[in-house]
């Protein structure tokens, strides 16, 4: 009787352990999912940037471009994460959440932007506040340290590429100012 009830409890720990497995698994899914989502959502406003705002098509639809090829790295990687469960659990519980609320709130100013259409240097400034505050910067935290895994190697590549997006935004802005002096009061 008492070896039946050791047998319980150790298929009862196995079981829990799949169960937290499975978990684990279903939440780096989501957590990739939402990355992907977050890279699609810079890159549909960026081509809503790049449709409202002629004279910086080219501009914006690089820049669509590029955060589309984010989505597609993290893609690319996603089944190999999700089978090795190899995301740091560290950045997963708050990530998820934090990514939600950043597609949520790039989904709305996709909306409001097309019923209001930007200036160019209003354009800039919601792309830099794009790059700097939306779950993209939760990528920052795999630039401190060395990769230990793919995907900590792709989202240190994505932060990096961030940074020189913040930095090619700013210098539109310097070159739509040099261009027309008169813009910088217009917002």
């Amino acid at each position: 009787m008492v070896f039946n009830i050791a047998k319980k409890s150790t298929r009862q720990r196995v079981e829990h352990m799949s169960i937290s497995v499975v978990m684990n698994a279903n939440k780096l899914e989501e957590l990739i999912n939402e990355s992907i989502k977050l890279e699609l959502n810079a890159s549909n406003l960026y081509e809503l940037f790049s449709n409202l705002l002629p004279n910086d098509t080219e501009f914006w639809k690089q820049l669509s471009c590029e955060e589309t090829g984010h989505a597609q790295q993290i893609q690319a990687i996603k089944n190999s994460f999700i089978q090795n469960g190899s995301f740091p659990p560290e950045l997963m519980a708050d990530a998820i959440e934090v990514l939600k609320l950043d597609n949520a709130r790039i989904h709305a100013l996709i909306e409001h932007t097309r019923a209001n259409p930007p200036t160019p240097i209003m354009a800039c400034e919601i792309a830099l506040k794009l790059e700097q505050d939306s779950g993209e910067s939760y990528y920052t935290q795999f630039t401190e340290k060395t990769p230990e895994s793919e995907i900590e190697a792709t989202f240190r590549k994505i932060n990096k590429a961030n940074m020189k997006h913040e930095q090619r935004i700013r210098e539109h802005v310097k070159m739509l100012l040099r261009s027309d002096p008169l813009l910088s009061t217009q917002d």
